[in-house]
């Protein structure tokens, strides 16, 4: 079930980021679209549905079976740019798709001139 105003729904495509604590955020190639979950009691899932071929330290990252916590930053351009982060696990991962269960709430941040950033 999706949840409306938790995550905004626009046609862009998002830069979606990821990074073990303490590390560097790594781009995830080809992110197509992405939708939240709501799982009652057992929490929300953010499924994001990518490209097949990732870079190696990315894949490093999403495939650790032993160290499955993740921070992940969504990056939207819309004039502005909307930053989003959360906190969470990687629940799966194939070819083609990635889902996180999410262990903290999402942060919204809103920068004006997507310049500052890079």
């Amino acid at each position: 079930m999706l949840m409306p105003g938790l995550l905004p729904e626009f046609d862009v495509k998002p830069r979606v980021f990821v990074r073990k604590m303490g590390g560097e955020y790594l781009e995830i190639a080809g992110v197509k679209s992405f939708e939240r979950n709501e799982h009652g009691s057992a929490g929300a899932e953010i499924l994001f549905v990518i490209a097949e071929k990732q870079d190696e330290a990315v894949e490093r990252i999403l495939q650790n079976q032993n160290d499955r916590f993740v921070d992940v930053k969504i990056e939207l351009s819309m004039g502005s740019l909307m930053v989003m982060k959360f906190s969470g696990q990687v629940d799966h991962y194939s070819s083609g798709a990635v889902g996180f269960a999410m262990s903290s709430d999402i942060t919204t941040d809103v920068v004006e001139t997507p310049d500052m950033l890079h």
